[in-house]
């Protein structure tokens, strides 16, 4: 069983998925398993990443490359990823971002050192000439962090946290199909829910591009609207079932307000 798995759905990425991979297969930590879903691109990103793997003896028997049969969206690939993976923790990587080459390393060994289920760490958004470093909010008591992450202060996205894979598994935390947009707010509160321990490491190791015009995040949908009132039903519903709802409900309701503030002013 591997330590850690990096999961990556892929589809129309093929500006995008060579450095990717590259810096994923350029990992200083040698126990990773790899796991790429192929969401039916429609274009030549699976032709590079299998020409990228080719260079990368090493790693390729390491390499689980799995198809979907029709175009099924990002939440089905997260889910299908994880349910190939076989390591201890899981590092999701979107396909048009890039890691540091030490980020598996550093964030497994947080995570043994302090026995923690997940583990957090600050990110660069990047755009074509310019960059950005941000700091993940996080703090050290879980609760707070939950509400921190329910009400829109911290990230909640799954590409700068390693997880457990068991917090998936022993808690049916998946993503919602068809939920293509803010699919990472309806997980992530759930897997941190179920956490004993979470950690932070200071390092700025994801590179989050902002400048992929095909990016399901990149462009004003109105079904993005649905998504997130979607989203909110999930976690509302998850929630409503806990002992104690009465901890995170405004936590809740001030991310729909500051959600809401946002949706307008994208759309505008």
């Amino acid at each position: 069983m591997p330590k850690v798995s990096i999961l990556v759905p892929v589809y129309n990425v093929e500006k995008y998925i060579e450095r990717c991979a590259i810096s994923l297969f350029e990992q200083t930590f040698d126990d990773i398993e790899y796991v790429f879903v192929n969401d039916c691109s429609r274009d030549n990103s699976v032709v590079i990443l299998q020409q990228v793997i080719a260079k990368y003896p090493l790693r390729k028997d390491n390499v689980k490359l799995v198809s979907h049969n029709k175009n099924m969206g990002l939440a089905s690939a997260r889910n299908t990823a994880i349910n190939n993976a076989t390591g201890d923790y899981v590092l999701n990587i979107d396909s048009d971002d890039y890691i540091e080459t030490n980020t598996v390393k550093v964030m497994y060994e947080k995570a043994i050192a302090e026995n923690a289920d997940i583990v957090v760490c600050n990110y660069i958004l990047e755009w074509e000439n310019a960059s950005k470093f941000v700091e993940q909010v996080w703090k050290p008591n879980n609760i707070d962090f939950l509400k921190d992450i329910l009400s829109g202060q911290a990230m909640p996205c799954v590409w700068n946290k390693l997880f457990k894979r068991e917090l998936y598994i022993n808690n049916d935390v998946h993503a919602i199909e068809g939920l293509n947009f803010g699919e990472d707010f309806a997980v992530t509160p759930r897997l941190i829910y179920f956490a004993n321990k979470i950690s932070k490491v200071e390092n700025y190791f994801i590179h989050y591009i902002q400048f992929n015009s095909n990016a399901y995040t990149k462009k004003f949908n109105p079904k993005h609207v649905e998504n997130i009132v979607n989203a909110f039903e999930v976690l509302e519903n998850f929630f409503q079932s806990k002992e104690d709802y009465d901890c995170f409900k405004d936590s809740i309701l001030a991310g729909k307000l500051r959600k809401k503030i946002e949706l307008i002013s994208s759309a505008s």
